[in-house]
């Protein structure tokens, strides 16, 4: 195959190396987007400000990404994350359920608990990461998030893809 081999380094020393062939790399950007899963709160949302930034190496994807949004109504207590990622998760599924990306966020104007610690964990394969409290792993913070304008997430994640 075509790529840079490095074949020369010789295999893990705990593991099962199954190639040695980095045949790709990418960089760019992307257009993250609120996820409500509740069809009428993602009605609702209005994205204000997107940014995001990708790197792939191989099967691996590292994003961070900036959203801010608004949204009116009340929010249903439902599943909230981020969408539109740039590559599709491909988790590792194993007997405890899927290994998929997880990655580090922050967020202000919104009426979450600031003493929480908060994650975006993947629900499996796809393009949706689902916010979750760390501690407990528990969804449904949409309602959580209130109705306000101006929420803001930044956030960091790294995934697999096919």
């Amino acid at each position: 195959g075509h790529g840079i081999s490095f074949a020369a380094t010789g295999g893990p020393t705990n593991g099962t190396g199954t190639s040695e062939l980095l045949d790709d790399y990418e960089e760019g950007t992307w257009s993250p987007q609120i996820y409500y899963q509740n069809s009428g709160d993602q009605g609702d949302s209005t994205n204000l400000a997107s940014y995001g930034w990708y790197q792939l190496v191989g099967n691996v994807v590292h994003v961070s990404f900036f959203l801010r949004w608004t949204l009116t109504g009340s929010a249903a207590n439902d599943n909230i994350g981020v969408k539109n990622f740039p590559f599709t998760q491909n988790p590792v599924t194993s007997t405890y359920g899927d290994a998929g990306g997880v990655g580090s966020i922050s967020h202000s104007g919104t009426d979450l608990n600031s003493t929480d610690a908060y994650v975006l964990k993947s629900a499996g394969s796809g393009s949706t990461l689902m916010y979750m409290e760390d501690i407990s792993a528990q969804g449904n913070r949409g309602n959580e998030f209130g109705a306000n304008t101006g929420m803001r997430v930044w956030g960091s994640v790294t995934y697999r893809t096919s």
